[in-house]
């Protein structure tokens, strides 16, 4: 049991089918299975799967138009950023991460499913900022 419910389920793991990064097996037994060896299977692969575009496309500055033509404010601090992790996604595999989890829970760190909350302020120093709406 993940506590994820089927329908978030299926929605996330049908578009990886219909890229063929998973195969799905129906019937008893059935479920998802790798179409493709862990290494192979890149970070950058299964978000371009899941979002339908190339990560990071968006302006960051949430302009309509962007380019270096045309640059937001904030063009050209985000650009060494969003090549870092691109980097990061293009070159970390589903090998990498499943060895990266076996090694941190051999050294005894523990695993936590919670994610901060940057909206309340509350895992991070400073005044709220809410969410500038």
């Amino acid at each position: 049991m993940t506590g994820i419910s089927a329908p978030t389920v299926a929605k996330t793991v049908q578009p990886l089918v219909k890229k063929r990064i998973l195969k799905s097996r129906k019937g008893p037994g059935g479920g998802f299975v790798l179409a493709h060896p862990p290494g192979d299977i890149n970070l950058g692969i299964i978000i371009l799967a899941i979002e339908g575009k190339e990560p990071f496309e968006d302006c960051v500055a949430g302009l309509a138009s962007c380019s270096e033509d045309n640059a937001s404010p904030l063009h050209e601090r985000w650009k060494p950023v969003k090549t870092g992790l691109l980097a990061f996604l293009e070159s970390t595999n589903l090998d990498d991460m499943v060895r990266a989890m076996t090694e941190t829970r051999a050294r005894g760190i523990p695993q936590g499913s919670r994610r901060p909350d940057i909206f309340s302020g509350k895992d991070f120093p400073g005044p709220s900022q809410g969410s500038g709406r």
